[in-house]
This record gives structure tokens, sequence and C-alpha cells, in this order.
């Protein structure tokens, strides 16, 4: 039976000091966790990589298009290549706009609909007025 803690997967590689040169913020926290700006070399380096890369970036013209491109690309690399598009890698706020735009939408309805009612209701009280008034 393997143990909880294996000893090699402790092992920390400490790699070598990096000047911090700026710090960003797109104030979409789990794209600011996951994302660092170095050089091609410095990143190899860091991750040990030699001549390597873990993956490529393709900017398009027009990003609706992604579903197209990715499927273009899984066509011309193969099956050893993982292929995803902005839409799949950031689904999470993409969903929670979705519901922040239904939500707008219904809160807004209903404020329309209580303001209506309450013209609606000062229109008939304003007419039942009058009508006495005339009456005597």
């Amino acid at each position: 039976m393997k143990a909880a803690h294996d000893r090699k997967e402790d092992e920390l590689i400490r790699p070598d000091n990096y000047e911090v040169r700026g710090i960003f913020s797109t104030g979409y926290y789990e794209f600011d966790a996951r994302v660092i700006a170095v050089s091609l070399e410095n990143a190899q380096d860091l991750y040990d990589l030699n001549d390597s890369v873990h993956g490529l970036f393709v900017m398009l013209n027009d990003p609706y298009q992604a579903a197209e491109v990715k499927q273009q690309l899984m066509n011309s690399l193969g099956g050893d290549f993982y292929v995803s598009t902005w839409m799949e890698q950031n689904s999470t706020i993409l969903n929670a706009l979705i519901v922040e735009k239904n939500v707008m939408f219904y809160l807004l309805f209903f404020i329309v609909l209580v303001a209506a009612l309450c013209i609606l209701s000062a229109q008939i009280t304003f007419v039942v007025q009058k009508t006495r008034e005339s009456e005597c």
C-alpha cells in the first residue's frame, strides 16, 4: 500500500531567483491566479523544458471563429494535442454573465411592472376624484 505522501512527491526544486518587474491584474481572479508573464527562456528554465514548450496560443481577428479554428487545428495536429477555445477556458465567467443577464432582465421587468401599476393607480385615483368634483 502506498503512503499518503510519497517522499519523492514532497521534493521541491527551487528555481533561480527572479526579479519581479511588475504586477498585473485583469480583475478576474481565476485568470490572474494561473497566469504569469515571463520570457520564453525563463519559462523553459523554470519548468526544465530545455527547448520545448507546454503549449501555444493562437490569436484570431474574429474571436467567434474559435470553434471552427479549433476543429481545423484538431484535424491538422491529430489526437496527440489538446486544443481548447477561449469560450471553453472561460466558461465559468461566461455562464455567470448569462445568469446575470437573465436576472437583470427579470429585475427590470418587475421594476417597470410596479412603476406601471403605480401610474395606473394614480390615474384611477385622479379620475375618481375629478368625477366626484364634477358631480357636486
